[in-house]
């Protein structure tokens, strides 16, 4: 599978999860613009309320990639190596470990690009072909 097909079959699932089900935040939404909506300034406050809910979205997926990355750190933390998978006897079908804890940060990344239209192989392959004319350690220390 390519990495197109890829993305959109992470957004589509994670929309048949629930991780789209934003209905207590659009009733909540609907409440301040009825509030708002008898105001002439209507239309600039939906406006910004739009945008601000947009932004919110995103900010959350943000931090649940960063969550999934701190997962990560804390498996090489109890000192297990990047390579191990491991499975918890509490849960013996899902799998444990750094690189899966990674897996999931790039299935966050995905999800994330494809609900907002970002073609990831494109960007991969654009910042890869730029990294590529970098200085070494792209003139860095570390």
């Amino acid at each position: 599978m390519n990495i197109r097909d890829f993305q959109k079959e992470v957004y589509h699932r994670n929309i048949e999860k629930g991780f789209y089900d934003y209905k207590e935040d659009l009733a909540l939404a609907y409440e301040i613009l009825y509030d708002r909506f008898v105001s002439e300034e209507s239309f600039e406050a939906l406006s910004r309320i739009l945008t601000d809910y947009s932004k919110l979205q995103l900010e959350r997926k943000l931090l649940l990639t960063i969550g999934e990355l701190v997962e990560a750190h804390e498996e090489l933390r109890a000192g297990h190596s990047p390579s191990e998978i491991y499975y918890n006897p509490e849960k013996p079908d899902k799998p444990e470990g750094f690189g899966v804890e990674i897996a999931d940060a790039h299935i966050r990344l995905f999800d994330l690009e494809a609900s907002r239209g970002i073609d990831s192989k494109a960007n991969l392959e654009l910042k890869s072909q730029y990294n590529a004319g970098r200085d070494y350690k792209h003139g860095r220390q570390f």
